[in-house]
């Protein structure tokens, strides 16, 4: 029977010339399927980036990381190796598809079970070493949409397996076989397998080694059906592990975003132990410990994570925030210059930059970085009112710009009674009035922001007691996270007050 083709033919030299004749040449069957294979990359890169330009992903220097784009890329690479492996398996096959690709009954089940647990089991090692070594991998996944996670699972545990195997262990291993013994076959079949992982590193396709091997044990012992299940197995074990630990990095991100800082540091804590080198998680459980007010653990997190990635803007940022809230504004404006030279259009950290800038006196430079921000970001009310601010120990002869510049910044919303406070439209009275709110969090917020700016105008009106008022007011109500809490003590520095 034509399915059976390969248990028939074990060597070349078993064939009659008359139908090597017939056959394709192994030469031809190489470079048809390295078109294939060319064709593969060429298309699905562009889509992969279009992806990419719709949602980044955040990862510095990480494309390849982009949940999206790699799921698009894996999609229609897919999709034109299974194109391949219908016209090519019909080719081969000579009009019969199974024959094609070498289709038979699984045989040999016990050696399959025995394959499926050493794959399952190099499948875990290799996801926990893999997660470890490039962290910046899994984090990526870890903002993915549940839709992202979902599509690149059906496409890694069940396309690119059937995709793969019919083409690398299926009409490709078929048409060799016809010219070549078993093992120079399965050395090609598997060496190109491999190459085709090359665009993740060197690493990838080492790692990948073992199962080449089993993967083509198994083509020749049980079949290509047999193959086809040990890559969807070694997928599948990968993607529960990487599941696994977005999990609790889940965990970790969510439990900050309801503000529970306990349960963030918890998780945090619990994550980091799993993957020790996902620094995304030293990040939040670091900003977790600064909500707290506890900032020096904070620049303990912020410094392991720079430690793992030195490329990490986001970690440079908020541990230029940590020691800007501690006082420390020098350390403050080095880790922000750190965090622009990463990312140029970092409105935060051109912010940041700017109040620190602001309290060790250089009000020049001050203005510049909080002007860059407002450019860069002018929905941001705090950009503009803290320009304002440096603008005017600058050059306070001169008219206020703050109402061109607040020209995007929603004034329905708090903080725009502040706004229209510095605009003279408003009373400090009034500013304090609207900070009330339901809830006690937002209202002690708003309350802590109404006296510290508040104390702003009166300083400028050369009101120093009750500008100091203010400022004490602010330092006893405000959250020590707040950039209002670290100014209002500078403030009160500058009057001899600590």
């Amino acid at each position: 029977m034509a399915i059976e083709q390969e248990s028939l033919v074990t060597t070349p030299s078993e064939q009659p010339a008359e139908a090597v004749a017939l056959f394709e040449s192994a030469r031809r069957l190489i470079l048809v399927a390295i078109a294939w294979w060319v064709v593969a990359e060429l298309s699905s890169f562009p889509v992969g980036f279009a992806a990419g330009l719709v949602k980044r992903s955040g990862v510095p220097n990480a494309f390849l990381d982009n949940p999206i784009s790699f799921t698009a890329m894996g999609f229609l690479a897919s999709a034109i190796f299974l194109i391949a492996d219908i016209k090519r398996s019909r080719i081969v096959g000579h009009g019969n598809h199974r024959a094609g690709v070498g289709d038979r009954r699984i045989m040999k089940w016990w050696l399959l079970i025995v394959l499926a647990l050493l794959t399952a089991t190099w499948a875990f090692f290799v996801a926990a070493v893999w997660n470890g070594l490039v962290p910046q991998s899994a984090a990526s996944w870890g903002q993915a949409s549940p839709w992202t996670v979902g599509a690149f699972a059906i496409d890694t545990v069940l396309l690119a397996p059937l995709a793969e195997e019919l083409f690398f262990r299926g009409w490709l291993w078929t048409g060799l076989r016809r010219h070549w013994r078993v093992f120079p076959t399965a050395l090609l079949t598997c060496g190109f397998w491999l190459v085709t992982h090359l665009d993740r590193g060197l690493l990838l396709p080492l790692f990948l080694l073992p199962i080449a091997v089993i993967l083509g044990f198994a083509r020749h012992f049980c079949g290509v059906r047999a193959a086809i299940i040990l890559h969807a197995i070694y997928n599948f074990v990968v993607i529960l592990v990487l599941l696994f630990l977005l999990d609790y990095s889940g965990r970790c991100s969510g439990a900050f975003d309801r503000n529970d800082y306990d349960r963030a540091i918890a998780d945090c804590s619990l994550t980091i132990k799993l993957n020790p080198k996902l620094a995304p998680s030293y990040v939040t459980r670091g900003r977790a410990h600064a909500r707290k007010g506890d900032f020096t653990l904070a620049i303990v997190d912020y410094t392991q994570a720079i430690e793992i990635d030195r490329k990490y803007a986001v970690a440079y940022e908020a541990r230029a925030n940590a020691w800007r809230y501690s006082g420390s504004f020098d350390l403050a404006i080095g880790d922000y210059t750190a965090a622009i030279r990463l990312n140029p259009k970092s409105a935060q950290a051109y912010y940041g930059r700017g109040l620190a800038n602001l309290y060790i006196g250089a009000t020049l430079q001050a203005a510049s970085d909080l002007n860059q921000s407002n450019g860069l970001n002018p929905k941001n009310p705090y950009a503009a009112i803290w320009l304002e601010i440096a603008r005017s120990r600058v050059q306070f002869h001169l008219p206020s710009l703050l109402k061109q510049e607040t020209t995007e910044i929603d004034m329905t919303k708090w903080p725009a009674p502040v706004i229209r406070l510095f605009l003279g439209e408003t009373s400090a009275a009034e500013v304090l009035a609207a900070a009330d709110a339901s809830d006690a969090g937002t209202k002690k917020g708003q309350v802590c922001e109404a006296n510290f700016y508040s104390g702003q105008v009166e300083l400028r009106k050369a009101n120093k007691e009750e500008a100091v008022h203010l400022f004490q007011l602010a330092v006893a109500d405000c959250p020590k996270s707040f950039d209002e809490f670290s100014a209002a003590n500078a403030e009160l520095k500058t009057f001899g007050m600590h």
